[in-house]
């Protein structure tokens, strides 16, 4: 009869709707997929020549922290081939930051790169997704320290901010002109973009999640990354979830 013909159609069009909605979705998830991958791409060839060039010319002048460095590189490779494209726990993040320091640190030299942090929560109770603080660390050291001869530092900050962490970046180096060139909307070709990670960030987790900056020439910038409040998987199963849609 006609109440049947217009639930049919009302269901029909209810499923239509929903049917969309996961094509949309998964569509979002490749595009975040890709950028990770594009972002692995740019990191990694740079990242293995420079440093393996920086161990080949430590091996005779200081052969115990060439080994260390073997070590971090082994940690990050290793990292990069199990974790990426997957959330991990802040403080395995925070390990690969470390990791990923003291070989620039390294590179740079110990008295041109400082590193100081201020961690608000405990790192091992939540979850991240992989490669979102260490490209930041990385674009911080290539564009806003190294440009200084007399180099900088960088302070790292966490903390919780209702259903939301809020992790700061912040350097003391060059800074940059956000009126002539802003990252986030126009990355720069060959930079590991702070765009990158923004829009993988917020397909990833909702609008309200991504990057914010701020930057003065000669006076450093802050990157700061709004990301959902999660907690690691508990053995039921089951977790503390926030979103940021």
């Amino acid at each position: 009869n006609s109440t049947d013909i217009v639930f049919a159609e009302g269901l029909a069009q209810l499923l239509s709707v929903q049917l969309e909605l996961a094509e949309l979705e998964r569509e979002s998830k490749q595009a975040a997929r890709a950028e990770l991958k594009a972002l692995q791409a740019q990191i990694n060839p740079h990242f293995l020549f420079n440093t393996l060039n920086t161990i080949i010319s430590m091996v005779r002048l200081n052969p115990m922290l060439a080994r260390e460095l073997l070590i971090r590189l082994s940690e990050i490779f290793r990292f990069t081939l199990h974790k990426t494209g997957k959330e991990i726990t802040l403080a395995e993040e925070l390990n690969q930051v470390k990791a990923y320091l003291t070989i620039e640190k390294a590179r740079y030299g110990e008295d041109k790169l400082h590193f100081k942090e201020e961690i608000l929560l405990d790192p091992t109770k939540y979850r991240i997704a992989s490669l979102t603080i260490q490209p930041l660390v990385e674009n911080a050291i290539k564009h806003g320290l190294k440009p200084k001869s007399s180099g900088g530092t960088i302070f790292l900050h966490i903390r919780e901010q209702g259903d939301l962490l809020e992790i700061r970046l912040q350097d003391d180096g060059a800074g940059m002109d956000l009126t002539a060139h802003n990252p986030l909307e126009e990355p720069q070709e060959g930079h590991i973009g702070l765009c990158n990670v923004h829009d993988r960030l917020r397909s990833q987790y909702g609008g309200r999640c991504g990057l914010q900056i701020a930057s003065c020439p000669g006076k450093g910038t802050t990157i700061t990354i709004i990301v959902p409040r999660l907690l690691v998987w508990k053995e039921d199963g089951h977790a503390e979830n926030s979103d940021c849609g």
